[in-house]
């Protein structure tokens, strides 16, 4: 490999690194606010299915909507071909648990989303851990950041294939 080729792949690098670097410190930021804030995550709304109901029908329309129906409604509203931003807005909502004490929580899940290693040291299904994934999924040019791709794709899987998320239906749809 000659100078030039050497120089064009750290370049390379470099370029591909501000993603990471900027993950890395916007997710570094969270958990400190976290710590010094003591916010304590509420305990994971983890719910088993109801085997006797198929697929998404183990929580009850129309108060509860699957994870899918509510990325449905909300990529019609995100740019096309951006499957990051309805997935986003879906972290958004959960997090936002506006009415958590007089409704209770506004998602239940049957088993934990995929993760990424960025997001290590956030309990996967918590709002915390939602909230950073909103986070990840909202940097500039995060498509760059390594295993990104892969972990928009797995989160299409888990809520269109696996059903895993029920999410209050007024939140989506007001």
């Amino acid at each position: 490999m000659d100078e030039q080729d050497h120089n064009r792949n750290r370049l390379t690098r470099m370029v591909r690194e501000v993603p990471l670097a900027r993950a890395q410190r916007q997710l570094s930021d969270l958990r400190d606010h976290f710590r010094k804030s003591q916010s304590i995550a509420p305990p994971i709304p983890l719910q088993a299915k109801d085997h006797a109901l198929p697929g998404r029908d183990w929580l009850p329309e129309p108060k509860w909507i699957s994870g899918w129906d509510a990325f449905d409604i909300l990529r019609l509203q995100a740019e096309p071909h951006n499957d990051a931003e309805p997935i986003a807005k879906i972290c958004q909502l959960i997090t936002d648990q506006t009415d958590r004490e007089l409704e209770g929580v506004n998602y239940a899940i049957a088993s934990c989303p995929p993760s990424h290693e960025l997001l290590q040291g956030f309990e996967a299904g918590s709002t915390h851990w939602f909230r950073a994934l909103y986070a990840l999924l909202k940097i500039q040019d995060a498509e760059e950041i390594d295993g990104w791709e892969k972990l928009v794709s797995d989160l299409q899987d888990w809520l269109a294939f696996k059903g895993d998320l029920r999410i209050r239906a007024r939140d989506v749809l007001v």
